[in-house]
């Protein structure tokens, strides 16, 4: 017979490759608490005003997907100045999913996107959050993608680390966002 236990672990990120915190415990305290950890390690992110320029990193193995991208991409979305620019750096390798592939020589991005809400692609959040983006800031890519398959994203490729150099150079202000795949930050 169960006695209907409930026990849960959750694990809190660091900056880093490994975990900052793990809580276990019933779920109700292990949620709570583990909200608390997250929010010592994770928010207030945003200090200050707004830059012309954010580079978000994107690490850990299992995040170099479309997801992490869009996840990265969103949280740096919350820090860019109005028309201003984000570089995401990460190791992406993996080819577009069909969300993305449809944005790719479509007619117009709204156009695009009301077929992939329609189609229900596994990856249209990810195509929905590069959609956004690009109405309002440039987007670069440091990835391991073929450049043409990020310029026909519409996105600028960044292939060396020099060119994310000459970049920040150009920017009257620019912001570092690690580990943005996990980071909270503040919506206004």
């Amino acid at each position: 017979m169960l006695l209907g236990i409930q026990f849960t672990v959750q694990v809190i990120p660091s900056d880093g490759f490994e975990a900052q915190h793990i809580v276990a415990g019933h779920p109700d305290a292990v949620q709570q608490r583990g909200d608390e950890l997250y929010a010592q390690v994770w928010n207030g992110t945003r200090q200050g005003p707004r830059t012309s320029l954010v580079i978000a990193a994107v690490s850990g193995r299992g995040r170099q997907t479309w997801q992490g991208f869009g996840r990265a991409l969103d949280n740096a979305r919350r820090l860019v100045a109005e028309n201003g620019a984000i570089a995401i750096c990460c190791d992406l390798s993996a080819a577009p999913g069909p969300a993305l592939q449809r944005m790719v020589g479509a007619r117009s991005r709204q156009e695009a996107l009301q077929e992939i809400r329609a189609a229900r692609p596994v990856d249209a959040l990810p195509a929905a959050q590069l959609a956004r983006a690009l109405d309002d800031v440039t987007v670069y890519l440091l990835s391991r993608l073929d450049p043409e398959m990020v310029e026909d994203l519409e996105m600028v490729p960044i292939e060396k680390t020099d060119e994310l150099q000459r970049l920040t150079r150009r920017h009257g202000t620019c912001s570092v966002l690690n580990n943005a795949t996990c980071a909270v930050v503040p919506m206004d």
